[in-house]
C-alpha cells in the first residue's frame, strides 16, 4: 500500500512533469504572461511564504528543469546569471533566467 507522501510525490511528479514542458515552451516562445501564470500554479502546490529567498528559486528552478542541459551561476559579460537553459539544437532558443525576489514593505 502507498504512503500518503509516496501518493502526494507520485501526483506531484505527474503533474509537473506535465507542466515544466509547458512552462518551458511559454519561454521560449517568450509568452511572459503565460509562464507567470504556470510558474505561479506550480509554486502554490509546492512551496510556501517562507521560501522566499532568491536561492531557494534558484534550486527550485534546477530541480524543476532536470533533464535538460543547463549551466548555473556563470559568469556572462557584466556579471552572472542564475540559470542558462540550452536547447537541443544549436539554432535553437536558450533561455537565461534570473531569480529575483520583490520585497514589499508595509508600514
Amino acid at each position: 500500500m502507498k504512503s500518503i507522501k509516496q501518493t502526494f510525490m507520485s501526483y506531484f511528479e505527474d503533474y509537473t512533469f506535465v507542466r515544466k514542458e509547458s512552462l518551458y515552451q511559454s519561454l521560449v516562445k517568450g509568452d511572459v504572461d503565460k509562464a507567470n501564470e504556470i510558474l505561479g500554479d506550480i509554486l502554490s502546490r509546492s512551496i510556501n511564504y517562507f521560501n522566499n529567498e532568491e536561492s531557494f528559486y534558484h534550486g527550485f528552478l534546477l530541480g524543476l528543469f532536470s533533464g535538460k542541459k543547463i549551466k548555473s551561476n556563470r559568469e556572462a559579460m557584466h556579471g552572472r546569471f542564475d540559470l542558462c537553459i540550452f536547447p537541443k539544437q544549436i539554432f535553437q532558443t536558450a533561455l537565461i533566467l534570473e531569480c529575483n525576489i520583490l520585497r514589499v514593505l508595509r508600514i
